[in-house]
């Protein structure tokens, strides 16, 4: 018997219209970073590698929307957006 988060969950899709993208720049993205990961190879024959959690000294917000011209709404005029789905 399968778990419970593994059962079939039902999804319903929507096409919106690209005026459409204003909206989900309303969406909050920004995250805070407590800590980061370390890659280093795990040693052996096998290109393996480890990823080992480490905690920053200063804690930051990420926020890409905040960055000027990279919110949602400016995509039109960046990217050919024909295509997208």
């Amino acid at each position: 018997m399968r778990s419970p988060e593994f059962q079939s969950k039902q999804l319903d899709v929507i096409q919106e219209p690209v005026s459409s993208l204003p909206d989900y720049g309303r969406v909050p993205i920004a995250f805070e970073i407590h800590s980061v990961f370390d890659v280093s190879r795990a040693g052996g024959d096998e290109p393996d590698f480890v990823l080992t959690e480490r905690a920053v000294a200063e804690h930051r917000i990420k926020d890409y929307d905040a960055i000027a011209g990279e919110d949602p709404a400016t995509w039109r005029a960046r990217f050919d957006l024909s295509n997208w789905t």
